[in-house]
Formats: C-alpha cells, sequence, structure tokens
C-alpha cells in the first residue's frame, strides 16, 4: 500500500492519498478515525461549519482534516497542515505494518 502527500494550489490544501482498494477503504476508514479522535484528540465537526458538505470532517489542534472516500479515490485526507497529514501517514502506515 502507498501513500502520498500532495499540494493542492487550486484550493491551497494539502492532500493524502492513501492507494487501496475501495472494497477495503471502510476498514481503513475506521482505522483513520481512531488516529484523529484518539490518538490526536480530535473531534468531528457538525455539517452546518464544513467547507464542503461531503465526507468527514474533524478538527485536531486547532486544523480541520477532511476525509473523503469514492471509486476514483479510495481514501483521501485533506488539510492546511502538512505536517499533520504526514503524522497521520506515519501513524496509519505503522498500525497496518508498512513503512
Amino acid at each position: 500500500m502507498k501513500a502520498s502527500i500532495q499540494y493542492n494550489a487550486m484550493n491551497g490544501l494539502w492532500i493524502l492519498f492513501i492507494d487501496c482498494k475501495y472494497e477495503e477503504s471502510p476498514k481503513y476508514v475506521r482505522m483513520i478515525t481512531k488516529i484523529i479522535i484518539k490518538m490526536l484528540s480530535g473531534a468531528a465537526i457538525p455539517g452546518n461549519k464544513r467547507r464542503v458538505r461531503s465526507g468527514r470532517h474533524y478538527l485536531v489542534h486547532e486544523h480541520i482534516v477532511e476525509l473523503h472516500t469514492d471509486e476514483w479515490f479510495p481514501l483521501v485526507l485533506a488539510s492546511k497542515r502538512k505536517e499533520l497529514l504526514e503524522g497521520i501517514k506515519a501513524i496509519f502506515m505503522d498500525m497496518i505494518g508498512k513503512k
């Protein structure tokens, strides 16, 4: 499994792409949700306070992390903080046993 972080200049967000099969994405979404909420003390953001309606949104150390899934990109996280995504990526890859 591969994961990469890229900058999207159109919306000013860092994007973490996790390359997995669409069928496996619910399992990985649960793992990432645990990382965000339990390990990083994040909190879910209600629908009326989000940048966009789709996906799940979390507040982690005063920064928003968006979690999106679909058939083309099974697992995508977005944030303005690259370091936050790098930390989530490192913890996630460690949990699944890949470095």
